[in-house]
């Protein structure tokens, strides 16, 4: 953020969501007194979400830092797809990346998949809001909240082979 301290002071929005959360600028975090015990940042999986979760995390860290440090913040992942088997409706793929996406499609041979695009936030269904939630992100410092896919790990998918590991698969 390199906003002056002065115009973050009178947005009426940045003062709402500290005093919300418990926080005070100017002043270390008193962790007795606030309100949550984590903070959870959810927005859309588009360009304008990808830049508002990049904002809000810059704007907890350069005020409270002390927020990574004891790993209260989260960042949950958005799918851009989800994708339902109505052979077997247990089976459910979200994916988080159009290539991922793309190259599931082509290598799926199933006829019986019911794809959904998902908008934003308002496009999930109660239980993908759920799982969406269970696949979120400790952000310890700026650099983490950077890749959700730093790892190697593929997750393998019956008759379909293997997939990087941002489709969750249940």
């Amino acid at each position: 953020i390199n906003a002056k301290i002065e115009d973050i002071l009178a947005n009426k929005e940045a003062l709402n969501l500290a005093a919300s959360i418990g926080l005070k600028f100017g002043e270390q975090v008193n962790f007795k007194k606030l309100r949550y015990n984590q903070i959870e940042i959810c927005t859309d999986a588009d360009m304008d979400g990808i830049s508002i979760a990049a904002q809000l995390i810059a704007y907890f860290y350069k005020f409270w830092p002390e927020l990574f440090e004891k790993g209260m913040i989260y960042k949950s992942q958005t799918p851009l797809y989800v994708v339902k088997d109505t052979k077997n409706i247990k089976e459910q793929y979200f994916f988080y990346t159009q290539d991922t996406f793309n190259e599931f499609i082509n290598k799926s041979k199933s006829k019986n998949l019911v794809v959904s695009q998902k908008k934003g936030l308002a496009a999930l269904e109660d239980k993908e809001y759920s799982k969406m939630l269970k696949r979120r992100h400790t952000i310890k410092s700026l650099e983490d909240g950077a890749d959700f896919n730093s790892s190697n790990n593929y997750k393998e998918i019956p008759g379909i082979g293997k997939v990087w590991n941002d489709v969750l698969y249940d």
